[in-house]
């Protein structure tokens, strides 16, 4: 009987043991298959975060201060504070130009003529297109904080900034007279005989195109930032050098003189070419009978906004950054200079310049205002 106990006892023993250990197996399996889990987890999140960082430019990336990527960027962008210290400027524009000669503004058709003194000039708007590429700096405000033994000097961008580069502008403009004349009532001709001179000038039509390199330099207020919309203005100037120039002049010119000793006037039907009288004789000249400028100073300003291609909710920082705005130039020097040659070979005292550039060549000159719309991109580097 006691031999029967004990082997029973014994049996019940190995079993209990056996269950344990079962028992104990499915614990090191949960915990060894959490462990996994976690370690993948973590090795997850170390690679998402690896990748995040990469799309931060380099100097970011060294400022992590936050416990995490995320942190970082959702702190950064709802801050916005990822401005470009340096970036490249593309630039397009296009402009209408407006070309004048305070000399010819105070022109005067005589009495009688039936013109409107303010109205002499045909004056369209002309055309211009240009092209180029800044480099652009923003200054840094260098801050220190931190107690003594553990300061640390931080930078963070101002509101301005510099910019210089490289640009080809061309200008196309034509203007023209509705009509013009001018009188002489005291005139002595080539033979000594005294006369009034009428000259008349009708359909008259300059045309003019120029091409210029230019080197601008500007100061920019506004932060340049990668993920918000900003606005920005520029001032500026910029030295341009002549590369081409064209100019066509186009008219008809009429020249009559009355001898009222004779009650006679010639030129009225017949050209008389010893006097310089003609009627209607059309004209065609290439040369504006001046010098243009081979070097031009002009004063730039220009506002807009800077709209980024970055995206909040798609949690993506762009470096690429579009610009558009308006601007305005206007030329602090003359284009042109004033002419020396005879304003007519025939009657020198004549006001108008018969053959050559009237708009380039009288009184001191002309110069260019002109205004327009600008667009680019900017990428950060």
């Amino acid at each position: 009987m006691k031999k029967t106990v004990f082997i029973l006892g014994l049996f019940c023993s190995l079993a209990i043991y056996a269950q344990d250990e079962q028992i104990s197996n499915a614990q090191d399996e949960q915990i060894s298959n959490v462990q996994d889990e976690q370690i993948s987890n973590v090795q997850d999140e170390q690679a998402s975060n690896t990748q995040k960082t990469q799309q931060f430019p380099q100097r970011i990336k060294n400022n992590l201060l936050v416990g995490s990527v995320d942190e970082f960027w959702q702190i950064t962008l709802e801050k916005r504070v990822i401005v470009p210290e340096k970036s490249v400027v593309f630039n397009l524009g296009y402009d209408l130009p407006w070309m004048h000669n305070f000399e010819l503004e105070n022109w005067r058709n005589r009495e009688g003529s039936g013109q409107k003194s303010d109205r002499l000039w045909n004056l369209k708007v002309g055309t211009a297109i240009e092209a180029g590429v800044d480099f652009r700096y923003q200054f840094q405000i260098k801050e220190i904080s931190g107690e003594r033994g553990s300061r640390r000097e931080t930078s963070r961008p101002s509101l301005f900034a510099v910019g210089a580069g490289l640009g080809v502008r061309y200008f196309q403009q034509s203007t023209g007279f509705y009509s013009y004349s001018e009188t002489f009532p005291d005139y002595i001709d080539s033979s000594g005989d005294k006369c009034r001179v009428d000259l008349n000038y009708k359909d008259v039509k300059e045309c003019i195109r120029l091409a210029y390199l230019d080197i601008p330099l500007y100061l920019e207020i506004g932060q340049l930032s990668m993920v918000k919309t900003s606005a920005y203005f520029k001032l500026g100037v910029k030295a341009s050098l002549k590369v081409y120039d064209y100019f066509a002049g186009y008219g008809t010119y009429s020249a009559t003189g009355y001898y009222p000793q004779w009650d006679l006037k010639l030129g009225e039907k017949q050209k008389i070419e010893v006097l310089g009288y003609k009627t209607e004789e059309p004209y065609n000249s290439f040369d504006p009978g001046c010098k243009l400028s081979p070097f031009v100073l002009w004063g730039s300003v220009a506002g807009g906004i800077n709209i980024p291609f970055s995206s909040i909710e798609k949690n993506t920082v762009s470096r690429w950054i579009f610009r558009i705005g308006l601007k305005a130039d206007y030329s602090l020097m003359p284009i042109s200079e004033a002419s020396t040659s005879p304003s007519n070979p025939n009657f020198p005292e004549a006001v108008f310049r018969l053959k050559q550039s009237n708009l380039l060549g009288s009184g001191n000159g002309a110069r260019i205002f002109s205004v327009g719309i600008t667009a680019g991109i900017i990428f950060g580097l």
